[in-house]
């Protein structure tokens, strides 16, 4: 006896060397294999796809399909999926696995689905970003790798960044929405997107990315004086504040142009002075382009942190 598979091809049992199987409860409740098999008929179903683990329950259905004399659903069993360490299959034990929590974590509906169509498949021309349409034009099961699918969580991260820069400004606002933190300020948004839009992986990392120019930020005196001494941070912050303060317009051009000039005229290596102010200003040492960035904080904010900056390297 045996089955035609979509992605295995045929596959053969011994009727005889199927175990007996219980189909009727004590309590008359139907065992799952009957009525899966019975519920899969009433509702017209007519392709079965599901995991490799369940090839060695197919020969009961395929029996049972057989003694109620009704036709065959066409099967296909997917390979498993694993987890991104590539050991074991993906369970919820061991991490969140549903739709609705990597939706949570502010992945795009879209990008969640074009990531499950190439997990172990691939069109013609492997290309990784494509339509529901293009998919459904392209697929066939025939196709579709035997090998277990490791879930990647780089390649989701990546289609997922993929998806947000292709959303259209007033689009991507709106998904964000339930991201934003209720401390940020009302109109911040629209100023600070343009300068993170390009980092965002998930929409969550709108927090992180955003949230120094707007909360205290903590100084580690390790990062201020990197690469350079107590003496040399605190004279380049008190020289930048006051070339700051000095400034009769507070925007992008006239603050890189103060900084860059302050930079060449005392010699200061250029890594070490704008790694300090970006340090000095944020806490982070990785943020949007440090100029937008300063312009964004406004210059009181500017100011006073890099004078608390000072201060923090000699206490």
């Amino acid at each position: 006896m045996s089955f035609t598979d979509l992605i295995r091809g045929e596959i053969s049992f011994q009727s005889d060397q199927v175990d007996d199987q219980v189909l009727l409860k004590s309590d008359g409740f139907p065992t799952y294999h009957l009525a899966v098999v019975v519920d899969d008929h009433l509702m017209q179903i007519t392709h079965v796809m599901r995991g490799e683990e369940w090839i060695t329950s197919t020969p009961k259905h395929v029996l049972l399909y057989q003694a109620f004399g009704w036709e065959l659903p066409v099967f296909a069993h997917m390979p498993l999926f694993l987890n991104p360490d590539g050991k074991g299959k993906m369970s919820k034990r061991k991490g969140t696995v549903s739709a609705q929590s990597f939706l949570d974590k502010g992945y795009l509906p879209e990008a969640l689905l074009n990531f499950f169509m190439i997990l172990g498949w691939a069109p013609a021309d492997q290309r990784e970003i494509m339509t529901l349409n293009e998919y459904i034009q392209e697929f066939d099961p025939k196709d579709v790798s035997m090998k277990a699918a490791i879930f990647d969580l780089q390649k989701l991260d990546w289609i997922n960044g993929v998806y947000i820069r292709k959303l259209d400004q007033n689009d991507l606002i709106q998904r964000l929405q339930p991201f934003l933190p209720v401390d940020m300020p009302a109109g911040f948004l629209e100023k600070v997107l343009p300068l993170v839009f390009e980092r965002l992986v998930t929409l969550a990392d709108i927090v992180p990315f955003t949230k120094f120019f707007y909360r205290e930020i903590a100084l580690d005196k390790e990062l201020l004086l990197k690469k350079a001494t107590p003496e040399l941070v605190q004279e380049q912050l008190t020289k930048t504040i006051a070339a700051l303060e000095g400034l009769s317009e507070w925007n992008t051009a006239s603050i890189e142009q103060v900084i860059r000039q302050l930079q060449e005229e005392h010699d200061w290596k250029k890594k070490q002075y704008f790694m300090l102010l970006r340090v000095a200003g944020t806490g982070q040492q990785a943020t949007p382009p440090l100029f937008e960035t300063l312009e964004l904080l406004e210059r009181e904010r500017c100011i006073e942190r890099f004078a608390t900056a000072a201060e923090r390297v000699t206490s």
